[in-house]
């Protein structure tokens, strides 16, 4: 099937922001700020406050408290006021949440080498949501304000040199999102970026008798997504797809000219990586096909 429609669009944004960085004492901040947009296309007045504070325990110089609040309203975009007909949704109202942030960074020594951990809780509640799905590659919004959602979630992160010398991290993302659609009769549901686990290791190595040639390896997992069969709201992001997973590795050479003190090419790096390297068919979507007898099956589309 086709729309064709013809959309004109005019809007004008008026924004301001100011912040402010006060130092209570010699381990203590706080960061102040506020922003106010008007939008005159649905005559809005937006108003986000934001503050954080800052601690640095004095019982414990390697470690860093953070805790965070504010709002966020994000006006609307073209896309998201444009629904499934492509009409044009103008008094669609900006889409808001409340954030709260808790994280800890913390300095440490392992093997006689500085480490960063860092670890963030986070918790926002949004309203006047406007839901949306995504179709193969494209986003498609619904235009209008019609759910309210939740997300929470913790990130987790350790840096430093595992070889010396060489940067390398390990980092796991636990995530639930989910949003609730006014008279659907479904209460809260998955929203298509409901990812629950995500995971990511970077590793570097170099040759200990030449550290110019170097090595760096590079692991994805990531849980699967949810989906659902078009033409089907009961059905709506019901089905999760397979987990994601690749294995990325490089090789570089760094080719140094400082014996040539008139080059002005000071250092020159030749690299080559190997992407997917186990060629792992990773399903990105699905491609709905539908037989004579009216039933439907999904033929996934993979990266290769």
């Amino acid at each position: 099937y086709s729309i064709q429609v013809q959309n004109r669009l005019k809007k004008n944004n008026f924004f301001a922001y100011v912040q402010n960085t006060t130092e209570i004492s010699g381990n203590q901040t706080i960061t102040g700020g506020i922003r106010l947009h008007y939008l005159d296309m649905n005559k809005q007045w937006l108003l986000s406050p934001r503050i954080q504070y800052s601690l640095a325990p004095r019982w414990r110089k390697d470690l860093m408290i953070r805790a965070a609040v504010g709002l966020y309203q994000q006006p609307p975009f073209y896309r998201e006021m444009r629904n499934r007909e492509g009409v044009l949704n103008t008094d669609l109202k900006a889409q808001s949440s409340f954030h709260s942030i808790l994280s800890l960074d913390h300095n440490i020594f392992l093997w006689r080498r500085p480490f960063k951990i860092t670890t963030e809780f986070y918790y926002k509640y949004l309203w006047n949501v406007v839901p949306y799905d995504i179709d193969n590659v494209r986003i498609r919004y619904y235009g209008e304000n019609m759910a309210v959602a939740y997300a929470a979630g913790i990130d987790f992160r350790i840096s430093g040199d595992f070889i010396p010398g060489d940067q390398s991290w390990f980092s796991l993302g636990l995530l639930t999102t989910k949003e609730d659609i006014e008279g659907d009769g479904r209460d809260y549901i998955p929203r298509p970026s409901d990812q629950l686990v995500n995971f990511n290791i970077f590793f570097q190595d170099h040759l200990p008798i030449n550290p110019t040639y170097r090595m760096n390896l590079n692991l994805f997992f990531a849980t699967g997504l949810p989906f659902s069969p078009p033409g089907n709201p009961e059905y709506r992001n019901a089905f999760r797809g397979p987990s994601y997973q690749r294995i990325d590795i490089g090789f570089s050479k760094m080719i140094s000219f400082a014996r040539m003190p008139r080059n002005p090419l000071k250092s020159l790096m030749i690299s080559a990586e190997i992407l997917n390297l186990t060629a792992h068919d990773n399903v990105i979507s699905y491609y709905w096909v539908k037989d004579v007898k009216s039933n439907v099956y999904a033929v996934p589309n993979t990266l290769s």
